[in-house]
């Protein structure tokens, strides 16, 4: 158990999700509970027993997300309500709950995987393992930073009328924004072979641990797959990025097999796109500032508000990078639907709310390619924010 934890603090650390050890209290139960901290509190303990749960993650989150947290509570908003797609599939809301208030916090995991109190911190719960808390407090981090800085964009480009911020709210923006975690560079993956299955896993495994090393894509959200003509090797749902030995699934393109059970939920859109596009390699991820643009929409009078990830009218892009909707599944407007035809002759399409599609010929070339669209996405973000100028506050 004590391993098990550790493994999880180390991960908070290299995510960029914690500044330190001190800054995560891990819990465990097994015959007893077990801590990364010299004591365990009544209150505590109260919770393991009142909501039988099995682990426990009490989070005070790096700059800037403690920084957007308590911006986006102090806001008055309970729950939080993130647009993006993390948001509408796996936390729904994340309630907002006072640091005082045990009972509340005990109401608020009894309902959800996860909330914020008031002071930017961070609490989530795991039945099975401690990856569930990570994963939770992962995602409440990614969305509420996609949120916050999507706000403060429609606050600047709509002449200060969005309701969520004020001229100094958007100074702290402006500095929290030079906080964000630094843009990584092309050329550092290196070429692999990719002859042999185990040549095929092995590249796939370096393109996945670089993908989230240079945080383009939180906790285990995202995929990648490899086609050779005959099979694709696809990451398998819920495998983190990181950790893909023994994740890797290999389906046959004729459909000779039911092998591909347990790959990703969207081996169907990377099919497609291979189909579409005589690509090899493919990898999805969830850059930060490319899932903001890709909510960001200066349409007026609109009706398709409630809509714009399915099935969004307006052409939109990013440089030569198109902005497409879709959603996961085999309907109407499934990703395998809207990405495959935007994707050919480009390098990647960006989804509504949702993240990045990048297809070539090598995992480097994908990977390049993930690294260039958000880097144009931050750029385009700077230069949209970049000339705004506090006016003096009224009273």
């Amino acid at each position: 158990m004590k391993s098990h934890l550790g493994k999880y603090g180390a991960k908070l650390l290299a995510h960029g999700l914690a500044a330190s050890t001190g800054d995560a209290a891990l819990y465990g139960r097994d015959d007893e509970i077990v801590s990364n901290r010299p004591e365990i509190g009544s209150r505590t303990r109260e919770l393991f027993d009142r909501l039988n749960i099995t682990f426990l993650l009490v989070l005070t989150p790096a700059t800037p997300y403690r920084e957007i947290l308590v911006e986006l509570c102090s806001g008055g908003e309970n729950p939080i309500e993130p647009q993006d797609g993390e948001t509408a599939l796996f936390l729904h809301d994340i309630p907002v709950v006072d640091p005082h208030d045990f009972e509340a916090l005990r109401r608020a995991l009894a309902g959800r995987n996860g909330c914020v109190l008031r002071d930017g911190r961070i609490v989530s719960r795991g039945t099975v393992s401690m990856e569930q808390a990570f994963v939770t407090a992962s995602a409440i981090c990614f969305s509420t930073f996609a949120k916050y800085f999507l706000d403060f964009l429609n606050f600047v480009t709509r002449n200060g009328r969005y309701v969520p911020f004020s001229p100094s709210r958007a100074r702290r923006a402006l500095f929290l924004l030079s906080t964000a975690p630094p843009m990584p560079v092309a050329g550092l993956l290196a070429p692999m072979p990719t002859g042999s299955a185990r040549e095929i896993a092995a590249a796939m495994d370096a393109c996945g641990k670089k993908t989230v090393e240079t945080r383009l894509v939180d906790s285990f959200f995202g995929n990648i797959s490899w086609c050779d003509g005959k099979e694709i090797h696809i990451s398998q749902t819920g495998s983190s990025l990181d950790e893909l030995p023994g994740q890797i699934d290999r389906i046959p393109l004729d459909g000779s097999s039911t092998a591909g059970l347990s790959a990703s939920s969207e081996t169907g859109t990377h099919l497609a796109i291979y189909g579409e596009t005589g690509s090899r390699a493919i990898l999805h991820g969830h850059p930060r500032f490319s899932v903001v643009l890709s909510m960001y929409c200066t349409e007026t009078g609109c009706r398709h508000d409630d809509a714009c990830s399915r099935t969004c009218p307006v052409p939109r892009s990013v440089g030569d990078i198109p902005i497409v909707p879709g959603e996961a599944g085999t309907g109407e407007y499934a990703l395998a639907r809207t990405v495959p035809p935007a994707i050919r002759g480009k390098r990647g399409v960006i989804v509504y709310g949702h993240g990045v599609f990048c297809a070539g010929e090598s995992f480097p070339e994908t990977f390049d390619s993930l690294v260039s669209i958000e880097r144009s996405c931050l750029a385009r973000y700077r230069e949209f924010v970049g000339g705004w100028r506090a006016r003096p506050e009224t009273r």
